[in-house]
């Protein structure tokens, strides 16, 4: 990836932002691709769409390195050096969407196949305050794309703290198609966590 992905000007603002010469930035470079290999073996991975696990390896390379205090910039350029190595995914128009499941996922990796936003707010309803989930939810419910991240980060910790699972898979799709005109993911969001209560009749 060093050799084949980077341009040389890409390489020398990674080792003046990391402070180490070519080989150990090489190395961790390495490092980096080799986890995400490593990944592969996991039953999480087997499930992902092939057209979509280098993206959020990406992203989630992208996040680390943020985390560690790395300019945004200059982590953006080595997850998109990423990108290339393992898929065509640069320029899609949906890289935010990307990094922030990502960070989100960071927060709260537990994971389920089923459901989705709607009904994992519901099965919170359930553990604390109705009204105050309620109202969340609401909020959340009325949020463009590029406002939407605040409020869904506050609904995922609320969903940790309870021990909440999320389908990660699914709020992946929903928030991709946030902004469509038909609004329909948030229609479902709806339905889900404002559906009837069985009878136990």
């Amino acid at each position: 990836m060093w050799d084949l992905a980077l341009s040389r000007s890409q390489k020398t603002h990674l080792q003046k932002l990391l402070e180490l010469d070519d080989k150990p930035t090489r190395q961790l470079l390495a490092l980096l691709a080799g986890l995400h290999d490593i990944g592969k073996a996991t039953p999480a991975f087997q499930q992902l769409d092939d057209t979509r696990h280098g993206a959020l390896s990406a992203a989630i390379v992208n996040v680390w390195l943020d985390s560690k205090g790395v300019n945004p910039i200059y982590a953006s350029r080595l997850a998109a050096a990423m990108y290339r190595y393992i898929g065509p995914f640069l320029n899609t128009g949906k890289e935010a969407d990307l990094f922030m499941i990502a960070s989100l996922f960071a927060l709260h990796p537990a994971s389920k196949t089923t459901g989705n936003m709607g009904d994992h707010m519901r099965a919170l309803a359930g553990k604390r305050s109705k009204k105050a989930t309620e109202n969340h939810f609401l909020h959340l419910l009325d949020k463009r794309r590029d406002t939407l991240e605040s409020p869904l980060r506050r609904a995922i910790t609320m969903l940790k703290d309870q021990d909440i699972p999320i389908n990660w898979h699914q709020l992946m799709r929903d928030i991709r198609n946030w902004d469509h005109p038909d609004h329909f993911v948030q229609r479902n969001w709806a339905r889900a966590f404002w559906r009837p209560t069985p009878s136990n009749a």
